[in-house]
């Protein structure tokens, strides 16, 4: 009930939709890490992506993070929890004008403030890789987008359906 990735050189792309803006979005996951990536050299694992739009990531020390990326350098919000190996979790980011927020399993975790002015780049959703550098060493059960910021009851309940679909136990 999940899609693996081997952290070589497993890659989804998926074409982006136009009505979707890192302006104002939420992006779920349902993801499982397994350890390392062997191609990383830093530890970060990016398994959801558009250049110049939006990234996350796991990072070498088991945070995660969300990025809205415009220019380099690259801005994340990186999270204040960590995630164990293995672990099945929610990781849902979101951004609202210049707020991003991440939450784990409907928890809030950390939110930064920044002024975003639009993106450009590649016109796909690349899912397990970015670059073939940073490639997933995991487990994707879901992934969902929206074109605006969910509230916290959203992804609270969104959170308890996918406990139950995917039988996650805290």
């Amino acid at each position: 009930n999940s899609i693996k990735f081997d952290s070589l050189d497993d890659i989804i792309d998926i074409p982006e939709s136009v009505t979707i803006s890192p302006k104002n979005l939420t992006i779920e996951c349902i993801v499982k890490c397994n350890g390392e990536s062997r191609k990383s050299s830093d530890g970060r694992q990016v398994y959801f992506v558009k250049y110049k739009g939006y990234t996350m990531e796991f990072n070498g020390n088991r945070t995660f993070s969300y990025g809205r990326d415009q220019d380099l350098p690259k801005d994340y919000l990186i999270s204040n929890n960590t995630i164990e190996y293995g672990d099945i979790c929610s990781i849902v980011a979101k951004s609202e004008g210049n707020i991003s927020k991440l939450y784990k399993n409907s928890i809030y975790d950390n939110q930064y403030e920044k002024e975003f002015n639009g993106y450009s780049g590649m016109n796909y959703i690349r899912i397990g890789n970015y670059d073939n550098r940073y490639c997933f060493n995991g487990e994707i059960y879901s992934i969902r987008m929206y074109n605006r910021a969910l509230t916290d009851e959203e992804i609270e309940n969104n959170w308890e359906i996918d406990k139950a679909r995917f039988n996650i136990t805290e």
